[in-house]
């Protein structure tokens, strides 16, 4: 049977992919990442029901066979035609900490379904790396552009998620976390400021210079309670801009200490970049944001192909 193809935005449908399977990361312990590059265009045309439900197969195949770590899931353009493009999606778990991965029957039943999938859309789903390194599934795959690449469904950005003006300092320790996150908040037409280090976040936030409008503060559900209770702490003394802080973890007594602590709000990771934004800018409130300044420090503004070779180095 023949679907009617449509035009959607494979970075939506990535986040949405994962979101679907955090339960059962979170259950294992595992951060879960999805990121598509921003040389991907934004409007394709095919079917992404199926490529959803193609995707989750995938990342809970590769979630039931990490055993600590995250599970990735990374869009790239391998090649730009007149009219289409061609995509990668390489999916990772691990590390593996040094033991074989043997994936295990219910993983090897979703891949052998996934694979049908992938091959009623002209794509093709193989499973590289070395064994001892995690887990590593690649698709590739070739699609249509939309016509017009603007206003792509699950990409404008409302007036509820609307960062316009706003600048936000972002602490995550884990890299390829915090270029998701970087770019989940710079379509929000965000400003943002990446601290590397904890220490480095403290000194920004004793800046005499332009004050921030928000601390995002990533939390891996492997972190100890104590340690990062007073990090919430010490950014709190250094001064009183909001503190959100996104965990890997849906266990509401995690959630509700880490608002004892300090937080103004907990946000349960993966989530999309819309529920982000949205989340963020109701929290600030439609107050007028400041103006524009030199904050200091590194931002976050590099080119699409320099976000991947920094990621890829």
């Amino acid at each position: 049977m023949s679907l009617q193809q449509s035009v959607f935005s494979l970075r939506t449908l990535c986040e949405e992919a994962l979101v679907g399977q955090a339960p059962e990361a979170h259950a294992k312990g595992l951060d879960l990442v999805a990121l598509v590059y921003d040389d991907v265009p934004d409007r394709l045309l095919g079917h992404p029901q199926r490529l959803r439900e193609a995707l989750e197969l995938v990342v809970g195949a590769a979630i039931a066979s990490t055993y600590a770590g995250e599970v990735s899931l990374r869009g790239m353009l391998e090649e730009s035609l007149p009219d289409r493009c061609r995509l990668r999606l390489w999916v990772q778990g691990g590390p593996a900490n040094g033991t074989r991965v043997l994936l295990g029957e219910l993983a090897v039943a979703a891949l052998s379904v996934a694979r049908q999938l992938f091959a009623l859309m002209g794509a093709s789903l193989s499973q590289g790396g070395a064994a001892e390194s995690g887990v590593e599934l690649n698709i590739l795959l070739e699609l249509p552009l939309a016509r017009d690449q603007t206003d792509a469904d699950g990409l404008a950005v409302s007036e509820s998620e609307n960062l316009t003006g706003r600048l936000v300092v972002l602490r995550e320790p884990h890299r390829l976390s915090a270029l998701a996150l970087s770019q989940q908040l710079r379509r929000g037409n965000a400003e943002v400021l990446r601290c590397e280090t904890d220490a480095e976040l403290l000194a920004r936030l004793q800046d005499s210079g332009r004050r921030a409008d928000l601390l995002l503060l990533g939390l891996s559900v492997r972190a100890e309670l104590r340690e990062s209770g007073a990090l919430l702490q010490a950014c709190r003394r250094q001064g009183q801009l909001p503190i959100v802080v996104l965990v890997g973890s849906s266990e509401p007594r995690l959630l509700a200490a880490l608002q004892a602590q300090g937080a103004d709000r907990c946000l349960s990771k993966p989530l999309t970049g819309r529920e982000l934004r949205e989340s963020l800018r109701s929290l600030l409130g439609k107050g007028v944001p400041r103006p524009p300044a030199d904050a200091g420090g590194d931002r976050d503004a590099a080119s699409p192909k320099r976000a991947v070779r920094r990621d890829e180095a």
